[in-house]
C-alpha cells in the first residue's frame, strides 16, 4: 500500500466549500463570527523531528513516504504577528486546531510550559478583541494513541484527561472535541490518512460510533465548558502550512508570511 499521496485537509468534506470562490464573499448567515482556521501542526514548527513531539505521522515521515511539516511557518513563535494579520483580514476570530502531541508528547506526560504558551496565545487573540475556538483533537494525534486509537477503549479516558486539562487552562471562548468525525475517521475507507487502511468500513463505524459517544460524555462531565455550538463559521485558511495536513487555499500567501 503506498502512503506516498496524502490529501491535504482542504480537500476533505469539511472544508471542501472553502475552495468555492474568494473567502470574502464566503455567505456567512447575519450575526455570525467569521473566523479564520490554523491547524498548529502544519503551521507551527517544532513537531515529528529529531527530539520533537511525535504525532502518528511520524513514522512515515521517517520513511520518506510524507513529507513532514518541518519548521513550517514559525508560527510557535510568530502568533502575536499572525493574530495582527487577522485583524486586518477584517475577521471576528480564530478556530486554531492546537496539537495535543505537543501538550502531551508521551502517555501521562504532559508539557504544562506548552500549554502555557498556548494560554498566552490565547490571551494575546483576545487582547486584540479576537474570538478563540478551539479544536482539541485532529488528524495529528500523538504518536503514543496509536495508529487506531478511537477503536481501543483505554484512549477514552486519556481524552478525557486531556480535553479536561486543556479546557480548564486556555481560556478559549468556545471548545470543540473534534470538529468532524467522519474526516477523522476516513482513514479507515481511503487509504489516504491514518490508519491508511482501505475498505476497512468496520473499523470505521466503530471509531466513528465510539467518537460520538466520548465527546458526547464529555461534554455531559464538563457542564461548565463553553462548547462551541454555533453562532460562528470558518470563511478560510490562515495559512497553507507544510505537511500532510497542509492546504489551499489561504489567506494569508507563504510569500506575504515568509516576507
Amino acid at each position: 500500500m503506498s502512503h506516498g499521496r496524502v490529501r491535504p485537509l482542504v480537500q476533505s468534506a469539511s472544508f471542501r466549500r472553502l475552495t468555492e470562490g474568494s473567502w470574502q464573499n464566503h455567505p456567512v448567515p447575519r450575526d455570525t463570527r467569521r473566523l479564520g482556521f490554523l491547524n498548529a501542526y502544519a503551521s507551527e514548527g517544532g513537531l515529528d523531528g529529531p527530539y520533537q513531539p511525535n504525532t502518528v505521522w511520524s513514522a512515515l515521515i521517517g520513511l520518506g513516504q510524507v513529507e513532514g511539516p518541518g519548521r513550517a511557518d514559525d508560527v510557535w513563535h510568530r502568533y502575536d504577528e499572525l493574530w495582527e494579520r487577522v485583524s486586518e483580514l477584517g475577521l471576528d476570530g480564530v478556530r486554531l486546531a492546537i496539537s495535543w502531541a505537543r501538550i502531551q508528547p508521551r502517555a501521562r506526560v504532559r508539557d504544562d510550559e506548552a500549554l502555557e504558551k498556548y494560554r498566552r496565545v490565547v490571551e494575546s487573540a483576545h487582547r486584540r478583541d479576537l474570538w478563540v475556538s478551539v479544536e482539541l483533537v485532529d488528524l495529528a494525534w500523538p504518536a503514543w494513541l496509536g495508529l487506531e486509537p478511537w477503536t481501543m477503549p483505554w484512549v477514552k479516558d486519556a481524552l478525557f484527561q486531556y480535553v479536561t486539562a486543556a479546557s480548564a487552562l486556555l481560556g478559549a471562548d468556545d471548545y470543540l472535541v473534534v470538529a468532524d468525525i467522519e474526516e477523522m475517521t476516513d482513514g479507515f475507507v481511503s487509504g489516504l490518512r491514518p490508519p491508511w487502511r482501505r475498505g476497512a468500513t468496520e473499523g470505521r463505524r466503530v471509531s466513528a460510533r465510539n467518537l460520538r459517544e466520548w465527546t458526547g460524555e464529555i461534554r455531559a462531565k464538563l457542564p461548565h465548558v463553553p462548547w462551541a455550538s454555533g453562532g460562528e463559521s470558518v470563511v478560510g485558511r490562515l495559512l497553507e502550512g507544510y505537511g500532510p495536513l497542509s492546504g489551499v487555499p489561504a489567506m494569508i500567501s507563504r510569500s506575504e508570511w515568509v516576507g
